[in-house]
């Protein structure tokens, strides 16, 4: 897979978009893959992922500090592992709040 070049605003301002976009649509992420088949391009269709997720993620704004293993986002306790688990607007809304309190 060939690597974006983003910068951390960048990636902030588009994740801000989809994750508005999810929530806007009750959770459903297949809405913004079709309206904005760009993220498709992005590693895990995230433009944070696509910054991020060489080194394990370590450096990514979301992930927990307390995590230390690969892909914070995906431990239980993440909302990002959450509205996974349970995809509707309010979980989803819970995304796009970890995201926009950390750019």
């Amino acid at each position: 897979m060939k690597t974006i070049k983003l910068t951390r605003k960048q990636a902030f301002e588009l994740s801000i978009k989809k994750w508005e976009c999810i929530v806007e649509n009750d959770g459903d992420e297949r809405i913004v893959l079709k309206k904005y088949p760009r993220f498709k391009d992005y590693k895990g269709d995230c433009p944070l992922c696509e910054l991020y997720s060489d080194n394990a993620c370590k450096e990514c704004p979301i992930k927990p500090k307390r995590i230390t293993s690969r892909f914070g986002c995906s431990n239980k306790t993440h909302p990002w592992s959450i509205w996974f688990d349970n995809s509707n607007s309010k979980n989803a809304q819970k995304v796009l709040d970890l995201i926009k309190s950390k750019q």
